[in-house]
């Protein structure tokens, strides 16, 4: 058995084996033999090491999956040379450069899907990876799972990096109360000496959602154990929870993501508020208050994560699906593959794709649901867009998305491509253009604006490049019109604001969406991004309200005057609401459920304005069918952030 170790700072390759190793040679994937001297060789505590110069080797990276093997007496290894590290809690470095971490998950059935390419598992792999590398994204996580042999053969060809889980337990005491974690350090050790070659294993994790692992003796035994088996790798305790100042992992993978990051969850990657639940690995007291003769003094402790931190299980949105596109879909694949290849796979078509049509035609909501399913993926791409985009203002240094193609079973819509790992209706040069190693982002103080307001916008760059260094031209851009450019940017690497722009636009009578959309260019790349703002008129309505001031329980309502109106506004449902319908009002109902002098109860669920697997029956967009509402508030025919007030 062989390690073979990448050192890049030193431009180093060492080799460790159980016994000496004689004319060991290199060759790239071309079968070309690589000019490395040898620098030292020397016996330590049983292990032989080689250390080899590295000069002449080229780094494996997502962008440049360079692969070589090793050759030694009878001994063949494939490897790439790639470290990974972390710079204090700033930043995972790949190659001793910061790199942003754009993952997917795979895994447990509820986020995996079977081979369904007709071919063989590496063949899965391969389309999975391209697919998954065309979006954008860099990783995978396997939750809760080692990945296939094929997987990782195909990751490490393809450049896609992997985040493993071995997988815990807890033990229950006889009142089924958790007592310890179980854990099987055989398969721990087995898994990682199995995987610490290949270059696109990058992290090796215990398991899911462990509370308080910095307080578990177990953890921490496995932890130094996976920094010695592979100390050119990251080692994580677990993926979800932990206390913010733990020193068993070198990377967390936190519960941050579970809000739409708008409005007042804006700032919901900037705050500590996630990192309280599980607290200090000290047991300190993060809230504690002082009595003294002299003051009283309440204090909050700021909980700082000790490590980088990525996004754990994040971006949820789903859409309606066409079933019975994708129905028809199966059948096609089924006679295609034939009933073997089924068994063999373990396919099996789920009850939705049948049922669900027949639901929808019993309903008759056939001819509305080309509007639902448009609707919603336009929410879904909205909210996807909003989420990584306030995500990579933060100084997060990456996600992992739940989840990157569609399932057979549980969250089976919550994917960019489908459970063939078939594109679906995004566009991939769109979604690269937030969520590449470069993105340029715009900070709005709001989506919606009066034409005399002064919009400010911050403008930021996101720079995660092989090659961060680059000097090149913004060009800021309102309806295609160039508003402002700016040569000899020098990016400098990571997050970085390049300009307070602020924006005055000329008054009109009708509402308008605008288009903003920013640029950085030099000879080598170019990347792009735009955003929608809603402009609005100052309204002038005239209302006169109808109060019965010697009543304190009266209701308070408004009527418009307009001669075509015959309008009653209200917010709580009660008799009354029935009664002006009767006498041929149109009735406004400003309806809350949790309003507490309602007399009935619409049954519903509580809008959020943010579709996610775990909160069905949630908000998957809408349709303006009117066309003289959809001109009075700006809008297309479909829900956008202007309607989120």
């Amino acid at each position: 058995m062989i390690y073979i170790q990448s050192k890049i700072s030193a431009n180093m390759l060492t080799v460790e084996s159980d016994f000496p190793l004689e004319n060991i040679k290199i060759y790239d994937t071309e079968n070309i033999q690589i000019n490395a001297d040898v620098i030292y060789k020397k016996e330590e505590n049983g292990k032989f090491y080689t250390a080899f110069d590295g000069s002449n080797l080229k780094k494996w990276s997502p962008n440049h999956p360079e692969l070589y093997t090793l050759i030694a007496d009878n001994i063949s290894q494939r490897f790439g040379y790639c470290e990974l590290s972390t710079f204090d809690n700033r930043a995972v470095m790949l190659n001793g450069t910061p790199c942003y971490l754009r993952g997917c998950i795979r895994g447990i059935v509820a986020h995996d899907h079977p081979n369904m390419t007709g071919g063989t598992l590496k063949d899965a792999a391969v389309k999975y990876i391209r697919q998954a590398k065309k979006y954008g994204f860099n990783l995978v996580r396997f939750h809760s799972t080692i990945p296939t042999v094929e997987f990782v053969e195909a990751a490490d060809e393809e450049g896609f990096l992997i985040h493993m889980e071995i997988g815990f337990a807890y033990e229950y005491d006889n009142q089924g109360n958790k007592k310890k974690l179980s854990m099987d350090n055989a398969k721990w050790r087995e898994s990682i000496l199995k995987y610490r070659n290949n270059p696109s294993v990058a992290i090796f994790c215990i398991g899911n959602e462990m509370h308080k692992s910095g307080h578990q003796i177990e953890v921490h035994k496995l932890y130094a154990e996976g920094k010695k088996l592979a100390p050119s790798k990251l080692i994580m305790d677990n993926s979800g929870w932990g206390e913010f100042d733990r020193t068993s992992a070198d990377i967390f993978s936190q519960h941050i993501a579970y809000y739409f990051p708008f409005k007042h969850h804006a700032d919901m990657f900037e705050t500590d508020n996630c990192w309280r639940m599980n607290g200090s690995t000290y047991d300190e007291d993060l809230e504690s208050e002082f009595n003294g003769s002299e003051a009283v003094v309440s204090v909050r402790r700021e909980a700082v994560p000790l490590r980088p931190v990525i996004a754990h299980e994040a971006i949820h949105y789903i859409e309606i699906p066409d079933y019975i596109a994708l129905n028809k879909k199966f059948d096609d694949f089924y006679k295609e593959v034939g009933e073997e290849y089924l068994k063999a796979n373990e396919i099996s078509k789920p009850r939705y794709l049948t049922e669900l049509p027949a639901l929808i035609e019993r309903k008759n909501l056939t001819s509305k649901m080309p509007d639902y399913i448009k609707g919603s993926q336009l929410f879904k791409q909205m909210g996807i867009k909003t989420y990584l985009e306030r995500l990579r203002l933060s100084q997060l240094c990456g996600f992992e998305m739940l989840q990157f193609a569609d399932c057979l079973k549980y969250e089976n819509k919550n994917g960019i491509v489908d459970c063939f790992d078939d594109d679906k209706y995004f566009d991939a040069q769109w979604f690269n253009s937030f969520n590449n190693d470069a993105a340029i982002l715009a900070d709005f103080e709001n989506e919606t604006f009066f034409f005399d307001d002064t919009v400010k916008m911050q403008l930021f760059i996101s720079d995660f490049l092989e090659n961060p260094v680059q000097r090149g031209t913004v060009e800021v851009k309102v309806n295609n019109e160039t508003v402002w450019c700016g040569k000899n940017i020098v990016l400098a690497g990571n997050l970085q604001k390049i300009a307070d722009l602020a924006l005055k636009f000329n008054a009109k009578n009708m509402p308008e969406k605008i288009i903003v959309s920013a640029s950085f260019k030099n000879s080598e790349i170019t990347f792009e991004n735009s955003w929608d703002l809603w402009l609005y008129p100052h309204a002038k309505v005239n209302v006169s309200a109808a109060l019965d001031l010697n009543d304190p329980n009266a209701e308070k309502f408004f009527t418009v005057n307009a001669p075509e109106a015959n309008l009653f506004i209200t917010d709580k449902l009660n008799d009354r609401v029935f009664a002006e319908l009767e006498n041929k009002k149109h009735v406004f109902l400003l309806y809350h459920r949790d309003k507490a002098d309602n007399q009935y109860y619409f049954p519903g669920a509580l809008e959020r304005f943010k579709p996610c697997i775990w909160d069905r029956g949630s908000n998957l967009g809408g349709v303006i069918a009117n066309e003289g509402l959809r001109n009075a508030l700006g809008s297309d025919k479909y829900f956008d952030l202007n309607m989120q007030p």
